[in-house]
Parts: structure tokens; sequence; C-alpha cells
């Protein structure tokens, strides 16, 4: 695939397409002693455009970007941290749900597991978005020195 960003744009689409299916559902989502009520269209619209975003912006710049193999580390790196983030939150919400957990103790560990998995990909997500400024920054900088 000559340019990956694309996958973005394919993301993006495949949301909005989800969005239409889903768009009348409902959750709640309790937050400091409040009830949110979210319908799944506006979740997934809403993920469209956090996809469609990085589609733009690579729209914009890939002409200073300094190397293919980087953008793809960052692209696919973006797409799985994102999707495991989703994944990590929809198995939380299914597991409240539907288990019980048999002792405090068990909750407990449940939600730290959650928790860490949640951080640890938050922060691998936040360095990948740093690896694409470096290669903008770098390919600039290539740019303006030739």
């Amino acid at each position: 695939m000559n340019k990956p960003w694309h996958l973005f744009l394919l993301i993006s689409i495949a949301l909005v397409s989800v969005a239409f299916m889903f768009r009348a559902d409902q959750f709640y989502l309790h937050f400091d002693d409040t009830y949110y009520v979210l319908t799944y269209g506006l979740v997934f619209g809403a993920g469209a455009i956090f996809f469609v975003l990085p589609w733009l912006l690579y729209q914009l710049v890939h002409h200073w970007l300094y190397s293919a193999r980087l953008s793809r580390i960052h692209i696919y790196g973006t797409v799985a941290m994102l999707l495991s983030i989703i994944g990590l939150m929809l198995w939380e919400s299914a597991q409240q749900k539907v288990v019980t957990a048999p002792s405090m103790e068990v909750y407990n560990r449940w939600q730290t597991f959650f928790q860490v998995s949640v951080l640890s990909c938050t922060v691998a997500f936040l360095a990948l978005q740093l690896l694409f400024v470096y290669h903008l920054l770098k390919g600039i900088l290539r740019t303006n020195k030739s």
C-alpha cells in the first residue's frame, strides 16, 4: 500500500455505516452521580470524525514526511491502540452488565487489570502521536536542507 493513511478513511467510512445502523440504540453513561444518555450512532459518528482528521492531516503533509516506514508504524500503531482502547471499554461495559464478581478482591483485581490495560494503551497511543511529530519535523528539516 503506497499511501497507508487511507486506512484512516476506510475505518471512518465503516464507522459512519455502523453509526447509521445503530443510530437509535442508546446506552447510559454514569459519571459523577449523573447519567448521560448517548446513542451508539453519536459515538460511532464521533469515532468517524476522530479517524477522518488524521487522514486529512496526512493528505496535507504527506509531501514533508520523512519515510514511509515511520508512517506505517504511526498509522498501524494508532489504529491498533485505538481499537484496543475501544475493545477494552466495550469489554468492561459488558462485564459490568453480565458478571458479578465472587468477592470484592476479585472485583478489585479485575478493575486494576482494566485500568492498567487502558493506561498502557493510552501511553502507547500518545507515544505514537509524538512519533508522528518527530516524523514530520525530521521530514521538514530534510526538505529545508536540500
